[in-house]
């Protein structure tokens, strides 16, 4: 049972950066947005 939750916690970390990445990406892809003005 403790190798399935590992399993489970290591894809939920994953999943969890995955996320956080595209956040911080679109952020950034906002401030340079506004920066330039358009």
């Amino acid at each position: 049972m403790g190798a399935v939750v590992q399993y489970l916690l290591m894809r939920f970390l994953l999943i969890g950066a995955g996320v956080l990445g595209l956040v911080v990406l679109l952020f950034v892809l906002a401030l340079i947005w506004r920066r330039t003005g358009r």
